[in-house]
């Protein structure tokens, strides 16, 4: 199978703040890098969580992820974060969609993790998942990339004829090393 391109936007945890974060260092988007990498994906990043944005956060945001879709040509992105991040997650969303709207969307963390129902259905990204995400995104690429089966993915949020399905949720990993 042929890799593809993800863009991952790690969430900027004092949005909208001009300053930028030095004193939480997000651990979920280096797992789920390293989990696709390791699959044979090439990852990219639209980060602005450790920048100065000059004159406005959302602004800093914007030219971030239209420069990333412009110079990277993603198959997929993904965003995420905590409940705190939801003004982030929006916004992002919302540029995503303006940006690349033929490019599917897929949303994590806890945010999605705690309360899939109300996230999925307020956000609407082409895709969520609940809990660990390193299985479950590489397997989400792997399937978007043979063109569909979405049903059989444990831990994951999608659309079928425009209603929200929420598949079973799969086992926690025994040995987060593996990870």
């Amino acid at each position: 199978m042929k890799p593809m391109r993800v863009l991952l936007i790690p969430q900027k945890s004092n949005y909208p703040s001009l300053r930028p974060c030095l004193d939480l260092v997000g651990q979920g988007f280096p797992y789920l890098a390293g989990a696709l990498r390791a699959a044979g994906h090439e990852v990219f990043a639209a980060n602005i969580n450790y920048r100065w944005c000059q004159g406005s956060a959302a602004a800093e945001l914007e030219r971030t992820i239209r420069r990333g879709v412009a110079d990277f040509q993603p198959q997929l992105i993904g965003l995420g974060g905590l409940s705190a991040d939801y003004p982030f997650i929006r916004q992002a969303m919302r540029i995503c969609r303006e940006t690349a709207g033929d490019v599917p969307v897929v949303c994590g963390g806890g945010i999605m993790t705690y309360d899939a129902e109300y996230i999925f259905g307020d956000l609407r990204p082409d895709f969520g998942i609940v809990g660990e995400a390193e299985e479950t995104i590489v397997s989400l690429v792997d399937a978007i990339a043979a063109g569909g089966g979405f049903d059989r993915i444990a831990n994951l949020c999608h659309w079928r004829n425009g209603q929200a399905v929420h598949n079973p949720i799969g086992e926690a990993c025994d040995n987060l090393d593996d990870l």
